[in-house]
């Protein structure tokens, strides 16, 4: 997992996103970035715990939990497909990210 520090436009923050900074879910067996988890509203009480397929080597990532309100993007070597939701009472929600392989190939070696 790598944490990227991302200012954001002053127009976003105005419609109510803030930069709580950049989560990229990387395969843990291959170390593909699968996707990037923008964190956009850190201050809302909520746990998701995200976790990504990778179709370099067909394994996925780790659990990471994310707390607040975010959005899910692309990497130069993944896209999403879909999202699976398992919503909680308890504010403690999964979600599995579906991918597939996007405009650059991933070595077979980590950089």
């Amino acid at each position: 997992m790598k944490k990227l520090e991302i200012n954001v436009p002053r127009n976003r923050e105005s419609k109510g996103l803030k930069d709580g900074g950049h989560v990229i879910l990387e395969c843990s067996a291959c170390g593909a970035p699968l996707t990037d988890c923008w964190i956009t509203k850190p201050d809302f009480n909520i746990k998701t715990k995200l976790q990504a397929e990778c179709p370099h080597c067909g394994d996925h990532s780790f659990e990471e939990i994310i707390k607040g309100g975010f959005h899910l993007g692309i990497t130069d070597y993944t896209i999403l497909i879909d999202q699976v939701y398992e919503e909680s009472i308890t504010g403690n929600n999964k979600v599995f990210i579906q991918t597939a392989k996007g405009a650059k190939s991933w070595p077979d070696k980590p950089l």
